[in-house]
């Protein structure tokens, strides 16, 4: 058949999309233009949940944000696949009458209303007990229906396409885990940095932008690839991420400062695979950066709300956590001694210690707990 035929040009095509998901859309394109289809959808959702990804052609991709919300429960299609063999190839027709099909709320609030689709076409790739992957090709209400030749037409890459999502999926490609923990990065109040498996920074959190761009113990060279302020500290540190993007435990380094003082310490350890959908895998490190001669900020509302301090006791005992000196406390907040000192004899009793040492050392403890502090406004 014709049809197979130009079908099966796209092969190379389909195989190289599944280390490049850019390449999806001109799969979905050049067979729509096969079979005369104008929108497709390369789809993967629970069945059950409807909660899933998908990659677009011939409609807005912000469109699957509603299916995927709501009317992928309600995808009468759905219901027929569940005992059909993967790969196979099906019509709307194939999984229930004409009429029906239009009667339903999935057609006629999301297919017909949102996308203007009259016919389905879907190649179904693969599935477990909740997970299915199919391949959909949509016409409009002014196309014919698609006839047993285009689906032979899908039928022939079918196969093809298959080993492709296997393919992708054996890569680990189809994991949400490394989007999830970069946010929890992207939120800790501690310095973070991802980084590749040659040391290249791929991301800094702000706490440890700040590091970077002091350029003590640790920074950035050109390349972007993560220095110490020493040469045998710089491969010691590239050793360490190398293992731990490797999948092995990486270790504590202790990273000099060229001024002297007490080193930067530095926790390397492996960081969920970088993976999108139908994307390749990208291991990498995390690194967390800690610096003994720093305490950060505690949010003065924090306090508050933990200790039941005024504000104004709360302002001392932050400034005295971060800058150790009481006196050095009241002049950067513009406070007398006298002031500063009955704050902090008012915050002592309520935090349940007793000396300005104590207050100290238990909100040193405490600080890995505190919400880091808003950032200026965007």
């Amino acid at each position: 058949m014709a049809g197979a035929a130009r079908a099966l040009e796209l092969v190379p095509l389909i195989y190289e999309a599944a280390l490049d998901p850019g390449l999806w859309s001109g799969v979905m394109e050049g067979f729509g233009r096969v079979v005369g289809a104008n929108r497709a959808a390369l789809i993967r959702q629970d069945a059950v949940t409807g909660v899933g990804h998908a990659l677009t052609f011939g409609y807005d991709q912000a469109v699957m944000a509603d299916y995927f919300g709501y009317y992928g429960t309600r995808n009468v299609l759905l219901p027929h696949l569940a005992y059909a063999p993967a790969p196979s190839v099906h019509t709307d027709q194939d999984a229930l009458p004409k009429d029906a099909f239009r009667r339903s709320e999935y057609f006629a609030d999301f297919l017909s209303a949102r996308l203007d689709v009259n016919s389905v076409l879907l190649g179904l790739l693969w599935r477990d007990k909740r997970d299915v992957v199919a391949i959909n090709f949509c016409r409009g209400p002014g196309a014919d229906e698609f006839d047993i030749e285009e689906k032979a037409a899908l039928g022939a890459l079918t196969p093809h396409l298959q080993r492709s999502f296997a393919l992708a999926l054996r890569l680990g490609s189809l994991d949400a885990a490394a989007s999830d923990a970069l946010e929890l990065v992207q939120r800790c109040a501690h310095a973070m940095l991802v980084l590749e498996a040659d040391a290249r920074v791929v991301f800094a959190n702000a706490a440890a932008e700040a590091l970077l761009t002091a350029a003590e113990a640790v920074g950035v060279e050109p390349g972007g690839h993560l220095r110490a302020a020493r040469p045998e500290l710089t491969r010691a540190l590239r050793a360490l991420a190398a293992r731990a993007a490797a999948g092995d435990d990486g270790g504590v380094l202790p990273l000099a400062r060229p001024g002297g003082g007490r080193p930067l310490l530095a926790l390397v350890m492996p960081f969920p695979a970088s993976r999108e959908w139908l994307g390749p895998a990208r291991d990498r490190a995390l690194v967390m950066l800690r610096d003994p001669e720093r305490r950060r900020a505690l949010p003065e509302g924090w306090l508050e709300d933990l200790f039941g301090l005024t504000p104004g006791e709360a302002r001392v005992a932050s400034a005295l956590h971060r800058l150790g000196s009481l006196q050095a406390a009241a002049a950067t907040l513009g406070i007398s001694g006298h002031t500063a000192r009955a704050h902090l004899n008012a915050a002592l009793g309520k935090l349940g210690v007793h000396r300005q040492a104590e207050l100290v050392r238990l909100l040193t403890h405490l600080e890995d707990l505190a919400p880091p502090e808003p950032g200026p406004p965007r």
